[in-house]
């Protein structure tokens, strides 16, 4: 039978609902929570349960893919699931953060969720401090090490994403005392992203040494969705990928992404990595609702790539129109590109490596034809080239990523030739583009890709942010959001981050407020 571990709800969700959350945890003997988490079991149930939080709330949970894709201008549509059409909107307007409307959904989701990963890593770590030894298996291995460095990890993740996504939040762990999760409006202090963000790079940093200075483990192929079981020396590598990644994006304006990254500790990061971190999609709970709605060609509803997105690829002057036309009045148009990813040599229809060619549409241009797109991502295929979110596996943060973060790195330290170098990989491998040789404009003539919005040839920098967006797209669902912000080319009005959700601030007894639509908090 199942038992329930009761928490208050401010534990869980720092102040996330009205009464209790239940933790459900398979345990025939122990009814009551402190019984629970005297049992090795249990306890290792419950620090395992870290990255299916994760993956659900980012791939599977449409609050969690819908709006932050089309906020970034990655994907578009036109249905509102989840207020995805009111974040994407020309003129943008301020995120809704009212309790009762769905658009509340995706701040109040992440937030909750999040949280839950924090306490429950914080329950983990205080039971094994006051003594408790994770014992499983049926030779009963000592795994106490492992689920304290696992746990040390899931903290540094979950506060990463807090400080990525909102202005502010709660910093608590294991030595927090209970009354003060009970009364955070009391006793705790919210604080704004810089330091949750600081926060969450001590913690990683932390689960890093467990990892190096203790005995060797594996962790389980189920706790991270991953094909095989990880040792101990991948762990640190998927740290430090995390860490290069939250290091990038961590900033909301080209200014912080000058100030605000360390990117010398960007560099020291991406050196201790040497693969993608891959998850095995499976069906169920183990597939991805995101890759799913970004590629099935008849999915109601369904996400093609916003225009946005890809539009500097195009050489004919058609891009160039679109944005000259009224946002309304926009049509989706045909796109002329030596660029493979997009489309094939065979024309604009052609499928590319990455996106096809969709005739049809779902669009209903009654909310804007600036929302209809001929193009639709397919870059995730199986043996066969068809498209796959349920079989086969994916990179949730790949080495290519990491190789584009560190060409910006040497980009900004004027180390120019090595940008040049990382760039080319994916420019020249996968777009087969002519390589860009150094600042100038990019080679090509009439045929040079990227454009910019004037329609000129585009320069080193610009040919960066090209690739960020063409192949760093359709990984996360908030990356590309995340990256406009500090590459400063998020649609003006976009909100920044999203505030504490509302029905949060209603407990706490703080007003409610919101970002974006040109107010506080928008992208200029």
């Amino acid at each position: 039978m199942r038992r329930y571990i009761k928490r208050s709800a401010l534990l869980l969700t720092a102040v996330a609902a009205v009464g209790c959350q239940d933790l459900i945890v398979e345990n025939t003997n122990a009814p009551d929570r402190d019984r629970a988490l005297a049992q090795a079991d249990a306890v290792e149930l419950l620090v395992s349960s870290t990255f299916p939080k994760f993956w659900t709330r980012m791939h599977r949970g449409t609050a969690g893919f819908y709006p932050l894709s089309m906020a970034g201008d990655e994907t578009t549509m036109s249905a509102n699931t989840n207020g995805a059409r009111n974040v994407s909107e020309i003129p943008r307007i301020p995120f809704n953060n009212n309790p009762v409307v769905d658009d509340h959904a995706v701040a109040n989701l992440y937030w909750g969720d999040m949280y839950e990963v924090l306490a429950n890593a914080g329950d983990v770590l205080k039971v094994i401090s006051d003594g408790l030894q994770i014992t499983t298996g049926e030779e009963g291995e000592d795994n106490t090490d492992r689920a304290r460095m696992f746990a040390k990890l899931s903290q540094g993740l979950a506060l990463g994403y807090i400080g990525l996504l909102f202005d502010q939040g709660y910093i608590f762990d294991e030595n927090t005392p209970a009354q003060h999760l009970e009364r955070p409006q009391q006793f705790l202090q919210l604080v704004p992203y810089p330091q949750v963000m600081a926060k969450a790079f001590e913690l990683l940093a932390e689960a890093e040494q467990l990892a190096l200075n203790g005995p060797d483990f594996s962790i389980p192929a189920a706790w991270l969705y991953s094909p095989t079981d990880i040792s101990r020396n991948e762990v640190v590598r998927i740290l430090n990928a995390y860490a290069a990644r939250f290091q990038v994006l961590q900033a909301r304006s080209p200014e912080e992404r000058a100030t605000l990254t360390d990117w010398e500790a960007v560099r020291t990061h991406i050196s201790r990595v040497e693969d993608d971190v891959v998850v095995a999609l499976g069906p169920g709970a183990r597939d991805s609702q995101y890759l799913a709605r970004s590629m099935h060609p008849s999915a109601n509803p369904r996400m093609h790539a916003h225009v946005r997105l890809y539009g500097n690829a195009d050489i004919s002057g058609a891009y160039q129109e679109w944005l000259a036309t009224d946002p309304q009045d926009r049509e989706r148009f045909r796109v002329v590109t030596p660029d493979r990813r997009l489309t094939g040599a065979g024309g604009p229809e052609s499928r590319g490596s990455r996106f096809i060619f969709r005739p049809t549409t779902n669009v209903d241009r009654s909310f804007g034809g600036y929302r209809e797109s001929f193009y639709q991502f397919q870059g995730n295929v199986n043996a066969a080239g068809n498209a796959t979110w349920n079989t086969g596996e994916f990179s949730v943060l790949p080495l290519r990523e990491l190789r584009l973060y560190q060409a910006e790195a040497h980009y900004r330290a004027g180390e120019y030739q090595q940008a040049v170098d990382l760039i080319n990989v994916t420019r020249v491998g996968n777009g087969q583009l002519p390589p860009v040789t150094g600042q100038g404009v990019v080679p090509g003539g009439a045929q040079c890709v990227p454009r910019t919005d004037s329609g000129a040839c585009g320069d080193l920098w610009d040919a960066l942010v090209y690739e960020r967006m063409m192949e760093l797209s359709f990984i996360e669902p908030a990356r590309t959001f995340l990256d406009r912000r500090g590459l400063g080319t998020l649609f003006p009005g976009t909100m920044i981050h999203l505030p504490i959700p509302g029905a949060r601030l209603e407990i706490l007894g703080i007003p409610r407020y919101t970002f974006g639509g040109g107010g506080e908090g928008s992208a200029p």
